[in-house]
């Protein structure tokens, strides 16, 4: 008795230590893995997704620093742009995945200069600069891209082909 009430005292004495200090996640961890999204769930719509509708998948890549309009916000017209955005941590947490009111509507997206994308699902990845000084995408945003697209590529049965856009 007397060693748990000793352990329960050094335990509630870490904890206060530890009071206010973030604590960092470790490389493979679980715990980082707790606050992502389902990829089923980001991809709920309003109306179901009808089949045929939906013929391609194009990736694209943009620059997080050019995404973002105040704290922790996306700039409008990328809601307008992209079906899917998927963060790089950079504007609320890595492998996030914001969905756009055109895919909750299923409605096809129009990027700025372009014409209408009919039938394609467009798909944005934030990216930064990695140790190097080159742009790169994370490990979650590899892993969640590669789970929304195939999530996509089954509910909207389209043939697994994939553009990549600039």
């Amino acid at each position: 008795m007397i060693a748990l009430v000793g352990a329960m005292t050094l335990g509630a004495l870490v904890l206060v230590g530890l009071e206010g200090q973030p604590l960092k996640p470790m490389p493979f961890s679980l715990a980082s893995q707790v606050d992502l999204p389902a990829v089923d769930l980001a991809a709920d719509t309003e109306t179901g997704i009808s089949p045929g509708k939906w013929s391609r998948i194009e990736v694209f890549w943009r620059r997080a620093d050019q995404v973002r309009r105040g704290e922790g916000r996306l700039a409008p017209e990328f809601g307008r742009s992209y079906h899917f955005i998927i963060d790089d941590g950079s504007v609320v947490a890595d492998g996030r995945i914001h969905v756009s009111g055109f895919w909750k509507q299923q409605r096809p997206c129009v990027a700025a200069g372009q014409t209408e994308a009919g039938g394609t699902i467009r798909i944005c990845l934030l990216v930064g600069e990695d140790d190097r000084g080159k742009l790169a995408s994370t490990v979650k945003q590899k892993q969640q891209l590669d789970a929304l697209v195939s999530m996509l590529v089954r509910s909207c049965q389209i043939k697994p082909r994939v553009a990549w856009g600039r």
